[in-house]
């Protein structure tokens, strides 16, 4: 279940339109937990919200305290 989030970022990261041929046992867990009642709401969450998507300071300062100025 935790890497449920990445991996649906595959097509993504790798730039291929169906990287699954490559991965079909990341395709299998994707598909195992998609299947569940709980993937299906929180997937539905950016439809309810909207999100930042742009990489601003105050983005990066949310993201990285640990990068913080001093």
């Amino acid at each position: 279940m935790a890497v449920w989030g990445w991996a649906r970022m595959v097509p993504f990261v790798t730039g291929d339109d169906n990287p699954w041929t490559r991965f079909p046992e990341v395709k299998r867990l994707l598909d195992t937990v998609n299947a569940r009642p709980a993937a299906a709401r929180a997937a539905a969450l950016k439809d309810r919200h909207a999100f930042k998507t742009e990489m601003d300071d105050a983005a990066r300062a949310a993201m990285f305290r640990h990068l913080k100025a001093s």
